[in-house]
């Protein structure tokens, strides 16, 4: 069976169903998982939806089914990223998959961890077809479950010389399949 999902940014969403119910939809938000993931939903998207700041590059989405039920969500952003500490003018622009995650109501068979890297994936081949000249992908977690996830779905693990979270890039192919 092929899932089809409604995904919508967050002023799309707005504008479709208003303010109240994307309130509601944020509020009613769970992932005891990770608790940073829920205050960033809760508290950071809200404060970035009424003022604009510098986090305002980051552009969330929001997976729908065709029901209008709230399965989950992803954040993507385009980071400078020093891959050479000794040569700090040597930046290069990269995606940054902010956070990601599945309504703790929601079953794995409804929306699942390969599904919502389609969905970004695909939102990024988008961006890159339309500025190129990026395409590494890159994302962080501090929990090892999650980080033997991502490697399971193609990522890999770089040196994080912070050694505060697992680093872990992907580079985009030339084809758009994820």
């Amino acid at each position: 069976m092929t899932k089809i999902f409604q995904l919508y940014s967050l002023n799309e969403i707005k504008v479709k169903y208003g303010h109240k119910t994307l309130r509601e939809i944020i509020d009613t938000f769970e992932c005891g998982r990770n608790t940073d993931i829920k205050r960033f939903v809760v508290c950071g998207e809200m404060e970035n939806l009424d003022e604009k700041s510098d986090d305002d590059r980051v552009v969330s989405y929001f997976i729908l089914d065709y029901n209008d039920k709230f399965l989950g969500f992803f954040s993507l952003y385009i980071k400078a990223f020093l891959f050479n500490e000794s040569k700090p003018h040597d930046s290069k622009p990269v995606f940054y998959i902010a956070c990601l995650a599945r309504h703790d109501k929601v079953l794995p068979n409804e929306l699942d961890i390969k599904d919502i890297l389609d969905l970004a994936f695909g939102k990024l081949y988008s961006v890159k077809e339309i500025i190129g000249g990026i395409s590494t992908v890159m994302l962080d977690t501090d929990i090892e479950k999650l980080k033997n996830l991502y490697l399971r779905h193609g990522f890999n693990e770089i040196n994080n010389p912070r050694n505060d979270a697992f680093l872990l890039m992907m580079e985009l192919s030339d084809t758009k399949e994820f």
